[in-house]
Order: C-alpha cells, then sequence, then structure tokens
C-alpha cells in the first residue's frame, strides 16, 4: 500500500512516535528519525524533525 502522492509532509517535534495509516489504517509502527526524515514503511507518510 503506497499513497505517496496523497501525502504531505508531516513535522514531529517527538524522536520516536507512531504512524497508524490516518484515514487509510495499517498496523501502528513506531518510527524514529533518521538524519531528521523518516517515511513510514507502510502508508509511505513522509515525517520531519522540527
Amino acid at each position: 500500500m503506497n499513497t505517496d502522492k496523497d501525502n504531505k509532509i508531516i513535522e514531529i517535534r517527538e524522536e520516536t512516535f507512531f504512524c497508524d495509516g490516518g484515514d487509510l489504517g495499517h498496523p501502528r509502527v513506531y518510527l524514529t528519525f533518521e538524519n531528521g526524515r523518516v517515511q513510514c514503511p507502510y502508508c509511505g507518510q513522509e515525517f520531519v524533525k522540527v
């Protein structure tokens, strides 16, 4: 399931957080930043550290 074209970059302040796919839904996956960016392996949502 890859919905990159529908995703916006989300700014996050925490170092570790989770993605659950939002409206589409998928298993909750906990993510940790690498070089200030990370992408969800399920839905492709991109997050940046602020």
